[in-house]
């Protein structure tokens, strides 16, 4: 026995010195994506007329030299959702959280280039530029200079350099020349010399009367934005300060309304401050009299959520808004001269052939053709009446689940022009759909329980039954004669609907999280359980469903799909996870996609996943099947997986082993070990012996 090992042993130094080696553990790679969401930053090229809208994990570059008639030209994928944009010399420059900082060459829109893409310690979410030099704001407070190098923050670098920490949390910065104006949350002005840029040092400050959330400069003034404490809203304020004196800042004027949200976007031009807050409201204060700020007027429209980011250039306004997209509008009239639809939240997805369908809270149906998967493009939207929630296909019709306007029927036959066919408001808050015969099952929150529509006729959906769930009625699924229902904190809930118009509680099981979403399959219902992961129930007996088994995921299970052997599930904020329940008792995790987005459903179509990543689009996935001998999933036998058998048998961990090697398909001869077996087929394989 011991020669053997030594011949292994010395087999594998051998194929080391021969062969490189790769290792794919996760068995889940990325295809392509359609990255973009609410409009949550705007930058603009006055002398061009180009305005480049931040839109999820995306760019829109738009020629607006007819302020009337704004035109898309070009859109584009960042490496990280889009956090802030600032456009300086035919650049654009990309906060884009934990991707870091992307310059973007545009002096061509139609065919933008990356210059480079930096990484830093903590998430970008502010970025200023002085003569090409970038400065960013980090998600730790911290201002990172143009000196900052990659690694200059690594221990045991003993003197890090290029960064400013205050006293506070530095939240925005505006820099002019060789100065550095900052604001703390805490609600302090600083003004730090930034002579050297890799010692900066701090000059002087002054307070502000609340917590700072915006900051922008045109000598010799500093104007700020900060919140007031409000008897029924957070309240905004508007400071401004005398910079003359870098040592000693003063506050000259400052003006307070309690009934306003907390400040968003911040543009001063022409003797005017231009607040967007967190309710859509653009606030217009008259700052010419610099002791004596004023408010103007106020601007919103209907429909319009939480004001990110505003630029002001002349007379025209540019609003960011999360809801409503990219208003322009003109001063001091401020009518709407254009309006651009910027993508909301997507919530739900299912795939069907080349098309995806997305419940878009905001524009309602989003139809996106992906017959190139790697890049793919929206067909069509169609704005429902409500809230998108929830989206099932059958047919050529859509079903959208419309939160407060129930449910939606939509003919996608022309995918480029759906056309709404039928509706039905509900009691509750339509939140999931599923068809199944005649009949659309709508989970409709905590007021609806489980509603039952005829849907024979598309054109006249009619209630026929319902019964109100306990819980907080989320998703629906159903199989034969039984509803699963999704009910939040109650768990499952069972209902058997093999009469429509009598609906019947039949069985229930209390989960120890709250239920997302289901899925059953043959005896199993599987259930994404929030913080309590992946819940496997044996329902063979709808009367009284059973534990099976249960894994926990990084963070929580949003939504989940059942496809084959495995369970793919959508994690909040940690990507996709794929769990093997080849065997229902005992699940094991086979795989996973790392991502950051907001994972809120997912759907699989033969080995293609489709993920709906709430303000960042979608994603499409492909999970990897096993080939036999392909034991560290690089989707072909060669050295490395001869490698991989040798350090086995040698008694040597193996790092580079598929994580689901067991029940995957790369074993040979069924008995899930890494034996002599599979050496030999690897090494036939690879020596023409036998074919691939």
């Amino acid at each position: 026995m011991k020669a053997h090992k030594i011949i292994l042993i010395a087999v594998l130094f051998v194929l080391f010195a021969v062969s490189g080696y790769s290792q794919n553990a996760e068995n889940v790679e990325w295809v392509g994506s359609w990255p973009y969401g609410p409009a949550n930053a705007v930058a603009v090229d006055v002398a061009r007329g180009l305005t480049f809208l931040g839109s999820g994990g995306g760019v829109v570059i738009l020629n607006s030299r007819d302020i009337s008639n704004p035109v898309e030209i070009k859109r584009f994928k960042t490496a990280g959702p889009v956090e802030d944009l600032h456009y300086e010399g035919g650049i654009l420059y990309i906060a884009n959280g934990a991707a870091g900082l992307t310059a973007k060459d545009v002096s061509d829109p139609v065919n933008p280039s990356t210059i480079y893409t930096k990484a830093y310690p903590e998430q970008v979410k502010k970025v200023d530029v002085y003569s090409g030099e970038p400065y960013v704001v980090s998600s730790n407070g911290i201002l990172y200079t143009s000196q900052w190098q990659e690694g200059g923050m690594i221990s045991p670098a003993p003197d890090p350099s290029g960064f400013y920490d205050s006293d506070g949390h530095i939240v925005d910065a505006d820099i002019i020349g060789s100065i550095g104006y900052v604001i703390d949350r805490i609600g302090v002005l600083r003004i730090v010399d930034l002579t050297d840029p890799a010692s900066p040092v701090e000059a002087g400050y002054d307070y502000l009367p609340g917590e700072a959330y915006g900051i922008t400069v045109s000598y010799p003034y500093a104007y700020v934005t900060y919140s007031v404490s409000g008897e029924q809203r957070p309240g905004l304020g508007l400071s401004i300060f005398d910079i003359t004196a870098p040592t000693s800042p003063k506050i000259l004027g400052s003006f307070n309304n309690p009934f306003a949200g907390i400040p968003g976007g911040l543009a001063v031009s022409g003797g005017y401050a231009y607040i967007g807050d967190q309710f859509g409201v653009l606030h217009v204060i008259d700052v010419r009299i610099p002791t004596d700020p004023a408010m103007l007027t106020t601007f919103s429209r209907s429909g319009m959520g939480s004001i990110s980011s505003v630029f002001a250039s002349g007379n025209a306004i540019y609003i960011a808004d999360d809801k409503a997209g990219l208003f322009i509008i003109d001063h001091p009239d401020l009518e709407i001269q254009s309006f651009f639809n910027a993508p909301g939240w997507m919530y739900d997805i299912f795939a069907s052939g080349e098309l995806v369908f997305l419940a878009d809270d905001e524009q309602g149906l989003s139809i996106a053709d992906i017959s190139d998967p790697v890049s793919p493009k929206l067909e069509s939207t169609y704005k429902t009446s409500g809230t998108a929630r929830g989206i099932f296909v059958s047919g050529t019709d859509a079903y959208v689940a419309d939160g407060n306007a129930g449910l939606k029927i939509i003919d996608v036959s022309a995918p480029s022009l759906p056309i709404e066919i039928g509706s039905i408001d509900t009691v509750g808050d339509s939140r999931g759909v599923f068809v199944s015969g005649n009949y659309a099952y709508i989970a409709d929150g905590d007021r609806g329980g489980l509603r039952i529509i005829d849907v024979l006729d598309p054109t006249l959906p009619n209630e026929v039954g319902y019964y109100d769930t306990p819980g907080s009625a989320g998703a629906v699924f159903v199989s034969g004669n039984h509803a699963y229902v999704a009910d939040g904190a109650q768990g499952v809930t069972i209902i058997d609907v093999s009469n429509p118009e009598i609906p019947i509680r039949v069985g229930s099981y209390n989960t120890l999280g709250s239920a997302y979403a289901v899925h059953v399959e043959g005896n199993y219902a599987y259930v994404a359980d929030w913080t309590n992961g992946l819940l496997i129930l044996d329902v063979s007996v709808p009367e009284g469903p059973v534990f099976a088994a249960s894994i926990t995921t990084p963070t929580e299970v949003r939504d989940l799909y059942v496809s084959g052997n495995n369970v793919f599930v959508a994690d909040w904020q940690t990507g996709v996870r794929v769990i093997d329940v080849s065997n229902p008792t005992a699940p094991v995790m086979a795989g996973y996609y790392a991502s950051d987005s907001d994972n809120y459903g997912i759907y699989v179509q033969n080995d293609r996943l489709y993920v709906a990543e709430g303000p960042d689009g979608f994603t499409i996935l492909r999970y990897k099947t096993a080939i036999p001998g392909d034991l560290n999933n690089s989707e072909t036998i060669d050295l490395s997986d001869a490698i991989v058998a040798l350090k086995v048998l040698a008694g040597i961990e193996p790092s580079g082993l598929r994580t689901n090697y067991a029940g995957s398909g790369a074993d040979i001869n069924g008995d899930d070990r890494v034996g002599y077996p599979e050496l030999l087929y690897i090494l036939q394989t690879v020596s023409g012996l036998r074919p691939q």
